[in-house]
């Protein structure tokens, strides 16, 4: 479906008559007349209705004002339901008006028929826990792809094996889980060796322990000493809490402003993960046994509103008595979609697909709240917003 626009010149949608008499009398009374025909002619014209903005665009609601069933069904116009024949109803029907000899213009969308060449490329292959495990090692552990072991590099072995009877043409979409330091990127973190961690309610219980084995703190431990305000440790619901006004109750966070509040609440967090880290493995080494930097990767959630999931990389810096771990930053398991083609012998990239480029983001804007900030699309910054516009600039049909 191509999403498209058309230009309008809004048309007079009244008119006013002119009368012309010999009698001064009854060209007065005649003007009084018609100037009130034209005010209830106006009031009537006016009433409900919304005059139209430029760029206006066209809703799935708007669509289903047309009296056409094919246009209102599938919310679009076609080679067979042209946008002449239909957008003026439309318009009409939501009550829009426009201004006297004032353009403006209105984006619909538009069906161009069903593509042979791409026919095929609505066929999926996610990568199963199967095939992860299958390619071993870390990757094996992991269940996602890092930059040491890419998923094009693995791609063409886990579609050969998939698919044994694919004849030349076939295409099929390979969606990959990678390890990422950004939200934004792909297999852009090295991992070699791994030891996982996941805080489940009874970690958190050891944390909610030892500030209960703290006489200072103590007393921020609630009476069902399942959740503490020094960590913020929920051993009940096994994450975090992170809403500053659950904390501002207590005397010491009171007179704390919501930012600075935040921000301990968030160190805080770090302190007790790394409480955890040591209590988990209290034989961590730096290396293994072939000489890789270990990889902590440390999973949790908290709550300030919403749940939200972290995941976290260490590294052991110093083992036995004086045991202590690194933080090495955020990660990030990204999602990747790539089309592969079978030539007859392998499974190779589709190169008739065209990919956004980062140029192509910041066309779209690189303000923040827009594609071009982080080069990426997410729940707010909708690719149906923003896709239809730069391929109508970039592409002329």
């Amino acid at each position: 479906m191509k999403y498209t626009n058309i230009t309008l010149g809004v048309l007079a949608f009244l008119g006013i008559g002119a009368l012309s008499s010999c009698d001064v009398n009854d060209d007065f009374y005649d003007e009084i007349d018609a100037k009130k025909a034209q005010e209830t002619a106006d009031y009537t014209f006016f009433k409900d209705k919304t005059l139209i903005e430029d760029n206006y665009k066209l809703t799935d609601a708007d669509f289903a004002l047309s009296s056409n069933e094919g246009v209102a069904q599938y919310k679009n116009f076609s080679e067979y339901s042209p946008a002449a024949d239909h957008l003026a109803q439309i318009l009409t029907a939501k009550k829009l008006y426009g201004e006297l000899a004032t353009e403006y213009t209105v984006w619909f969308n538009y069906y161009r028929g069903h593509s042979e060449a791409f026919s095929n490329y609505r066929n999926e292959h996610e990568v199963s826990a199967a095939e992860y495990t299958a390619i071993g090692g870390v990757i094996a552990d992991l269940a996602y792809f890092t930059s040491d072991v890419k998923s094009d590099d693995n791609a063409n072995e886990i579609l050969s094996a998939a698919y044994p009877d694919a004849v030349k043409g076939d295409v099929q979409k390979f969606i990959s889980q990678g390890a990422a330091s950004k939200s934004y990127k792909y297999e852009d973190v090295s991992i070699k060796t791994v030891e996982k961690f996941t805080l489940g309610k009874e970690d958190f219980q050891v944390i909610v322990d030892a500030v209960l084995a703290d006489d200072d703190y103590k007393h921020l431990v609630n009476a069902a000493e399942d959740l503490e305000f020094y960590y913020g440790a929920n051993s009940k619901y096994g994450n975090f809490e992170g809403r500053t006004s659950k904390w501002a109750v207590k005397d010491e966070y009171s007179t704390m402003s919501t930012d600075d509040l935040e921000d301990l609440i968030y160190a805080r967090q770090k302190e007790a993960v790394m409480l955890t880290l040591k209590a988990k493995f209290p034989d961590a080494t730096i290396l293994d046994g072939v000489g890789n930097t270990i990889t902590y990767t440390v999973a949790y959630s908290s709550y300030d509103g919403s749940t939200r999931d972290h995941l976290v990389r260490y590294e052991c810096i110093a083992e036995g008595v004086n045991l202590d771990f690194k933080r090495i930053g955020s990660m990030y398991i990204n999602t990747k979609h790539e089309f592969y083609m079978f030539d007859g012998d392998n499974w190779l990239i589709e190169d008739e697909i065209y990919r956004l480029s980062s140029d192509d983001y910041n066309a779209m804007g690189e303000d923040k709240g827009f594609p071009g900030k982080y080069d990426n699309f997410d729940s707010s910054i909708v690719p149906a917003n923003y896709l239809s516009v730069f391929m109508n600039t970039k592409w002329i049909y």
